[in-house]
């Protein structure tokens, strides 16, 4: 499954749908999160594809 999780905001906004990411990741998934551009390195660090990397 390729869920696409859509969220704004802040970091504290962002931070629980990441997690949500990782977990799905874990799972056997491969999440693509739309977030703020700032906090596009958020994403990264936790090893989850932004829809700004997706091309």
């Amino acid at each position: 499954m390729r869920p696409l999780l859509i969220t704004v905001g802040s970091r504290g906004d962002v931070q629980p749908y990441l997690a949500l990411a990782a977990g799905l990741r874990a799972a056997g998934h491969r999440p693509l999160v739309a977030a703020p551009r700032r906090l596009r390195s958020l994403a990264a660090r936790h090893g989850i594809e932004d829809v700004t990397d997706s091309g």
